[in-house]
């Protein structure tokens, strides 16, 4: 671990002595072997999971991030065992698995403890189909918020002007149709006044 890596500790945590948890990949075993000697980790194998694991660190987006880890097992007595994510330097919904990246790359294998079928946890269908899922909502939302995007920098604001003579020709139209409108209603009134009663009639007949 590089110096440039290292924090302060918070206060809260300094009564505690100094230590460090002792852990390893989960799912994973070195390839390289030898007659007589136990699978080991090359110093290839190192430098690779040393540049995968600082460029988290390095983003100069995301200084200082890290990397992600997922307890795969915890058992007395053993080292805890881990599967590590790069969410960094990368736009994958769950990152890029460190553990796999090195199985990829052939600095370890399959460890059988941990398969199904010949297949590890992050490689199981369900697993594969999820992530593939995530990716498409993803790419499908950003898609849309482009379109949205480009269409609202395509709508043009229209403002009508309307001239000031025109709202006033309307308006004596509207006044003098309000005019006739009152001057039919008094005559029609007149004309009912004026009219005689059908028992007035009937008097004048009787008469």
């Amino acid at each position: 671990m590089d110096i440039d890596y290292c924090r302060f500790l918070d206060k809260r945590f300094g009564k505690a002595k100094a230590q460090a948890i002792n852990v390893k990949l989960g799912g994973i075993k070195p390839k390289r072997s030898m007659k007589g000697v136990e699978p080991y980790w090359t110093w290839q194998a190192h430098d690779v999971f040393k540049i995968f694991a600082n460029a988290t660190n390095d983003n100069p987006y995301y200084y200082g991030q890290g990397v992600t880890c997922i307890l795969m097992s915890k058992r007395p007595n053993r080292k805890p065992e881990l599967l590590i994510y790069d969410t960094i330097t990368n736009e994958l919904p769950d990152g890029i698995s460190i553990n796999n990246v090195l199985i990829r790359d052939g600095y370890a294998k399959k460890d059988p403890k941990w398969t199904k079928h010949g297949l590890l946890p992050w490689e199981y269908p369900c697993e594969q189909l999820r992530q593939t899922k995530m990716m498409l909502t993803n790419e499908l939302g950003a898609a849309l918020a482009e379109v949205t995007v480009e269409a609202d920098e395509s709508v043009e604001k229209v403002e009508l002007e309307i001239p000031p003579e025109y709202i006033k020709e309307s308006v004596d139209k509207v006044k003098l149709w309000l005019i006739g409108q009152k001057s039919n209603a008094s005559q029609g009134e007149n004309k009912i006044e004026d009219t005689p009663s059908e028992a007035g009639m009937l008097q004048d007949l009787k008469i």
